[in-house]
């Protein structure tokens, strides 16, 4: 059989809530180059639309150069609703079935021989299509594990179903591929996952627009990020709010990806600081790059990252990233630009002091976001797709190992 890549996703552009939705489009067209890649948007979040009656549709027709996306309808997310109570979860295991029966029904040059599933919530797809073809490699993207009893409010469904889901991706996976040491580290804790099933395997960057200074005027700070606990956005406004009793002239850019800000507009009116918010509305891909160079620096006060690629994007824009030094933060600055950068969690006067020294040190500033530019380069898409590719291989001749005996 044709080799044939079937990426797994909840999240890919316009339908985006944070980083998969970019990793997927990143991921989707590089891999699409080497091996004929299908992209399977199967909607989760309640903000997400259904895609009218029909069970898979294709909201835009593939060029040929481009990875052919489908989407599901409303079904599945309609029956994560209810999992957890008492026949839910054998609701979302029939219509996984029913998906599962869909995708691989258009003929044999279409079955996949790897799924790749960019959200835990589609094991149970995954684990259907495995269950119609034994000898289908399934490959985890496990970008935001659970840890300790962390989640985040937005999630399709409660705690419990979540860690239930995670737990289910994460044994019927071949290989599970997280995007730092800290994320490899919480898996290992949470669910015992054996080494060589593990990879650890970096996000890149790529920058298409040509650099640009940060702009002049009054200081343009820029965070990225769901509006949830987890980004800490009541310390990043308490942190703004200090800035501006030195320098009025301060602004902040917010990029939620949800267009609903009530969560934001409510702690910039309890901060004080609503006026000097910007809350900007979900951006397209290519978008992010000019609202990058319209600000100074990126400040990020996440309570808990396993990669940072907004970090990333930054950094590879040439600007300085401060924030809280949590997570896989550390791992990616790297131990120079850390000593710059990194802030203990939760010290909003750290953080302010790391800024102000910034704005009072233009040469130094600059020396910096040149510095984070070059460690920007380590980090290659291309090179995420090689290794990729190579450890799909290697899981796909020990699952025919498997399958065979």
């Amino acid at each position: 059989m044709t080799p044939h890549c079937l990426i797994l996703s909840s999240e890919y552009p316009p339908f985006a809530v944070g980083g998969v939705g970019r990793y997927v489009f990143e991921l989707a067209g590089r891999m699409h180059s080497r091996v004929p890649t299908t992209v399977m948007l199967v909607p989760t979040y309640r903000c997400f639309g259904c895609a009218g009656d029909a069970a898979v549709s294709e909201p835009a027709s593939a060029d040929g150069r481009s990875p052919r996306v489908r989407m599901a309808n409303g079904a599945y997310r309609n029956a994560l609703l209810g999992a957890g109570t008492a026949s839910g979860f054998g609701a979302v295991e029939a219509v996984a079935r029913a998906l599962a029966r869909q995708l691989i029904g258009d003929g044999v040059s279409t079955r996949p021989s790897h799924v790749l599933v960019q959200d835990y919530a589609l094991a149970p797809v995954a684990a259907a299509l495995q269950e119609l073809l034994p000898a289908l490699c399934v490959v985890a993207a496990c970008h935001l594990p659970v840890f300790a009893g962390f989640t985040y409010f937005d999630k399709p469904v409660g705690d419990a179903m979540h860690q239930v889901l995670e737990a289910k991706l994460v044994h019927l996976a071949d290989r599970v591929i997280v995007p730092s040491r800290f994320a490899a580290g919480v898996l290992t804790i949470t669910h015992n996952v054996a080494p060589g099933k593990l990879v650890v395997l970096p996000l890149g960057v790529h920058r298409p627009a040509a650099l640009v200074p940060p702009p002049a005027g009054p200081l343009r700070l820029l965070a990225i990020g769901r509006p949830t606990e987890q980004k800490g956005h009541h310390f990043l406004f308490e942190a703004l709010r200090d800035l501006l009793r030195e320098d009025p002239g301060t602004r902040l850019t917010v990029v939620t990806g949800d267009r609903n800000d009530q969560r934001i507009a409510a702690l910039g009116q309890a901060f004080g600081v609503a006026a000097q918010v910007d809350v900007a509305p979900p951006t397209a891909p290519d978008a992010i790059w000019p609202l990058i160079d319209r600000h100074d620096m990126l400040v990020t006060t996440s309570l808990y990252e396993t990669f940072g690629l907004a970090v990333l994007e930054a950094m590879a824009s040439r600007r300085p990233t401060v924030g809280f030094a949590v997570g896989a933060l550390t791992e990616l600055w790297g131990g120079a630009l850390s000593a710059d950068f990194a802030t203990p969690l939760c010290r909003v006067d750290g953080l302010v002091a790391r800024i102000r020294a910034l704005v009072g040190d233009p040469e130094r500033c600059r020396q910096l976001g040149h510095a984070a530019w070059r460690r920007a380069q380590e980090f290659s898409w291309e090179a995420h797709v090689d290794r990729l590719l190579a450890e799909m291989a290697v899981a796909e001749a020990e699952s025919g190992e498997v399958v065979a005996s």
